[in-house]
């Protein structure tokens, strides 16, 4: 080694920053939050002059509600945002289920009594056949108001009407 102690090969500088990669488990806690309501309702239509049931039924109806709430979570460049649940109320969940099974209800009982003219008017033939007249002309009295009031062809209506109606003060 004849060379000069100044001419040696200086090692090279070392870097000024060592790049490592650091993984990390990140927990996030994720809640999932549920509400169920049930509503049930059992209703019966009544006839107000023979205090028959004229139909009769139950009706169930349920609804869920479902959201997640999650932790929020900032490590590094890694940001997970807080989110809290957003479920209606109790309250709101029932008053939507008694909107639904009212709508219901009121849809069934006015398809039950939509041609109820139709109806006095058969029952009014039935008591006709079994010669109760008064009978049949109440019937066809009550088929012909209704039968007017919707602007329907009340003609024979009210033929039977006073058929029936002369019939009973005759017997």
């Amino acid at each position: 080694m004849n060379c000069p102690v100044h001419k040696k090969l200086k090692p090279p500088q070392p870097e000024e920053f060592v790049d490592v990669a650091v993984e990390e488990d990140v927990v996030v806690g994720v809640t999932h939050h549920r509400k169920v309501a049930v509503l049930s309702v059992s209703y019966r239509v009544v006839s107000a002059s023979s205090a028959a049931v004229l139909f009769a039924d139950s009706l169930t109806e349920r609804d869920v509600a479902t959201d997640e709430s999650r932790e929020g979570v900032q490590l590094g460049i890694y940001t997970a945002e807080f989110k809290n649940a957003e479920l209606p109320s109790d309250s709101e969940l029932l008053n939507q289920l008694v909107n639904k099974v009212a709508t219901r209800i009121g849809d069934q009982v006015s398809h039950m009594l939509k041609n109820q003219e139709v109806v006095f008017a058969t029952e009014a033939e039935k008591l006709q056949l079994e010669q109760n007249y008064a009978g049949a002309a109440r019937n066809f009295a009550r088929s012909y108001v209704i039968s007017a009031a919707k602007g329907n062809e009340v003609g024979p209506v009210l033929e039977q009407l006073r058929f029936n109606a002369l019939r009973t003060h005759l017997n």
